[in-house]
Parts: C-alpha cells; structure tokens; sequence
C-alpha cells in the first residue's frame, strides 16, 4: 500500500469541518485543563513560586537561580505525580477522540476523558515504548560514551550519530500501538507492540515521509491559537493513517485475528 498524502489530509480536514462541536473547541478545552493541571502541579512542587522570582528578576536585568521552595511531604509529592498522570492520561484520551473523528462517529469531549476507563493500561502503553526505545539507544549511547571517554574528546558523540537509526526505526515501529489499544482492549501491551511492528514492515519510510509534510505547520504553530487547529489536523491525520494501514494489513494477513477497520474516505 502506498499512501496518498495529499487525499488523506484532505480526508481529515473534511471530517473536522463535518464534526460538531468543532475539533478547534475540544482542543482549547483540553488545553486549559491541561494548563491547570500543570500550575497546580507547579504550585506543590514550589516551582512556580521559583519560576515568578526568576521572571520578576529578570524584567529588572538581573539573573539568578533560586532555589524551588515548595513541599518535600511524601504527599505533595503524589499529589504532584498524579495530576501529571491525568495529564497523560487526557493526551492519550485525545488520540482517542481523534480516532473517532477520523471515523465521524459523533466525537464529543467527553471522548478525551474515556481513557481513564483503561488507566493503567493506558499509562502502560505509553511508558513501555519508550523504555524500549532507551533499550535501543543503548546502541549509540555506549560505543559513543567508551570513545568519548578513552579518546578524551567529544567528536565521537557525533560519530557515532548513525547508530541512533535502529532507535528511530524502531520508534515508527511502536508507532501503531495506542491505536490497537484503544481498539483492541482485550490485547495485552505487548501483543499492540508487537502487532504495531509487524503493520508498519514496510511502511516506516511512508509514516516518516508523512511526518515531514508537517514541518510547516509545526512552525505555524508556534503563532497564538494556531495550535488549536493545528493538533486536532494532524493527530486525526495520522488516526486515518492507522485505519489505512490495519486495513491493508488485515488484506495481506486475512488468517490473522486483526482488527477489521473501514477504509478511511476521502
């Protein structure tokens, strides 16, 4: 299967504008609870207090480093854990929501709170990949670190740089999985990995090519308020490139138990 960027980007801007209340809404709802989850975060731990000092210094010419003066408790400390774990938990809640508008089946903002209906599941597809990704950089980072510390000098952290193309491989290899998750929740952590592995054979350079065509709108984003529109296009992008690739997946394996998914349309 080869993609056709330019139709499935148009398909999802389509299921945006056919999508109410508006992506656009649900983004700026979920960015402001966002928001104040991590200033309550910020207020516990004392960084936030730290944070006003330095900018308070700095609007009067002066720098300086102080010292985050907030709670060491035991508590505060969870506190502070947990409202970054239901952070989490919401981002992952949106590649939800974006599933269904990609799928237009009557997303609502209550879609990006369902994750907490699989929560430790959901927080366990997401730590995983990247401690297997840490597991692959070990490829660069120990050759890199034994040269750089036995020669004495830096240049061989840049060397060695082509031994981190096994991580990224491996990155858009895992890249599938919260989407197997959220559609096959009887399917352990492990089994979406390895099932995301074997769907992306073959489609790691296309997903990489997709993620290219975005760079302008990662620039544009850092404009006030382009972001809300921004992140709901291109994570219903990539919700309706999963569907394309399970469905040709499913087409080449039809003996496998894989997940039955609609073709996108356009």
């Amino acid at each position: 299967m080869s993609i056709n960027r330019k139709a499935m980007k148009q398909g999802a801007r389509n299921a945006m504008r056919q999508t109410k209340p508006s992506p656009i809404w649900i983004t700026l709802g979920l960015t402001l609870v966002q928001l104040l989850l991590t200033f309550l975060s910020l207020v516990i731990t004392g960084e936030w207090s730290t944070y006003m000092e330095m900018y308070q210094a700095s609007l009067a010419g002066t720098f300086l480093y102080v010292e985050p003066s907030g709670t060491s408790s035991f508590w505060g400390w969870l506190l502070s854990v947990a409202l970054q774990v239901m952070s989490i938990e919401l981002s992952m809640g949106f590649v939800l929501y974006a599933m269904r508008v990609s799928r237009q089946e009557k997303p609502g903002f209550g879609d990006i709170f369902d994750a907490f209906g699989m929560f430790f599941r959901v927080i366990w597809i997401y730590i995983m990949p990247s401690l297997l990704l840490a597991l692959w950089s070990l490829i660069y980072a120990i050759p890199a670190a034994v040269l750089a510390v036995l020669l004495g000098r830096y240049w061989p952290l840049a060397v060695c740089l082509p031994l981190l193309i096994p991580m990224i491989r491996a990155s858009y290899s895992y890249r599938q999985a919260t989407y197997l998750m959220f559609d096959h929740p009887e399917m352990t952590c492990m089994q979406c990995i390895r099932l995301s592995r074997d769907m992306m054979d073959g489609h790691r350079w296309e997903l990489f090519k997709l993620d290219l065509s975005f760079i302008g709108w990662y620039l544009l984003s850092m404009l006030p308020f382009v972001s809300l529109w921004v992140s709901p296009y291109i994570a219903v992008t990539r919700a309706r490139y999963f569907d394309a690739v399970a469905q040709d997946y499913a087409a080449k394996h039809p003996t496998q138990q894989t997940p039955p998914v609609e073709p996108p349309t356009v």
